[in-house]
């Protein structure tokens, strides 16, 4: 075996260069490694000359040894092995990584390498915020029970607020949902906006009438029984067609009832004794008195008929009537008592008023 010289951290043969294989390539002035074989080679230049030497790229070395020409350590001139080791190489991570271009690890494919101190995901993460529970639903308000006062279907128990009151059933026509109980009660003699708005007018028997005609003056009385007098009459001309449902009349009595007749009218203008309606017990039930024609009677518009009002034998009883003409569509006759069916004219009109259903 050859003695050879460590340089550099590689194994030099100090033989002649002339002994050298032809095929070498002689080296530069400064020295190059590898060869194309892939072997290590190394280029000593000296006072001697230039020597290069190639070893197979198959032979394994020790870790921080050279290996010679024959795959043997080197021995140095005194025949101890070399002591100056190769510098190892820099480490590649147990996960079969790869070194870049600055020796730093890489990670193989699918790796990962440990974050870098200082790294957000080295630093302690702070919990989110928990946000407080969330606040109960309010519970819906209790229903209101029939004949409460509310404001809309939803607050009462059976569903229906009518006349802003809790009703048990929807209400008809001239009636409105009143008291405790939450009952519909009839409209008399005022309007219901629901059902009958003005000019109409709610009747005694829960209908929407119209009225026709009004003649509301009253200046004195005059007696429908005792002496003198036993029956007065009004002739009422109609305005509108439909069915004669009420008749208003102020009358009085100390104590005892009056009569109320409706009669067709003659060709001279006065009650022709023809009764389509008559009532024998007419009570006073205030400053004037309604009387509901039933069964209903049918007017026509400019066709007149008679309200007749007379009194009991034996009961003292008055109507109020209005001086002059008060009511220019008909006249007015008080009838003989002497002679039944005799109508003389009368200087006034009886007050009254009539209200049709259309």
């Amino acid at each position: 075996m050859s003695a050879g010289v460590l340089v550099a951290g590689c194994a030099v043969d100090s033989r002649d260069p002339a002994a050298l294989p032809e095929s070498s390539e002689a080296p530069s002035s400064q020295g190059s490694v590898g060869d194309a074989n892939g072997g290590a080679s190394a280029i000593v230049s000296g006072s001697g000359g230039t020597a290069a030497t190639t070893r197979p790229a198959s032979t394994t070395e020790p870790a921080g040894a050279a290996i010679d020409a024959e795959g043997s350590l080197p021995i140095s001139d005194e025949g101890e092995a070399a002591s100056e080791a190769v510098p190892p190489s820099p480490e590649v991570p147990d996960e079969g990584g790869t070194l870049d271009v600055d020796g730093n690890a890489e990670p193989a494919s699918g790796g990962d390498l440990p974050p870098p101190v200082g790294s957000p995901a080295d630093q302690q993460t702070e919990e989110p915020p928990v946000a407080p529970p969330p606040l109960p639903l309010p519970l819906p308000p209790e229903a209101l029970a029939a004949g409460a006062f509310c404001s809309t279907d939803a607050e009462c128990s059976a569903g229906l607020c009518s006349d802003a009151r809790c009703c048990q059933a929807e209400c008809g026509t001239c009636q409105v949902c009143l008291g405790a109980s939450g009952t519909c009660v009839p409209v008399t003699d005022a309007v219901d906006p629901d059902s009958c708005a003005a000019p109409r007018l709610c009747g005694a028997s829960a209908t929407c009438l119209v009225p026709d005609q009004l003649q509301p003056d009253a200046a004195f009385n005059v007696t429908l029984a005792g002496i003198g007098v036993s029956r007065f009459a009004q002739i009422v001309l109609p305005a509108r067609s439909g069915v004669l449902s009420e008749v208003v009349v102020a009358v009085l009595c100390f104590p005892g009832t009056a009569t109320l007749e409706l009669q067709g009218v003659s060709g001279g203008g006065q009650p022709d004794g023809q009764v389509s309606f008559r009532l024998d017990e007419l009570r006073m039930e205030g400053d004037t008195t309604r009387v509901v024609i039933d069964p209903p009677v049918t007017v026509q518009a400019g066709f007149p008929f008679a309200i007749v009002l007379g009194g009991n034998v034996g009961e003292s009883c008055t109507a109020s009537v209005a001086q002059g003409d008060a009511y220019p569509r008909g006249a007015a006759f008080i009838e003989d008592p002497r002679a039944p069916g005799e109508w003389f004219p009368f200087d006034g009109d009886v007050q009254f008023e009539t209200r049709v259903v259309q």
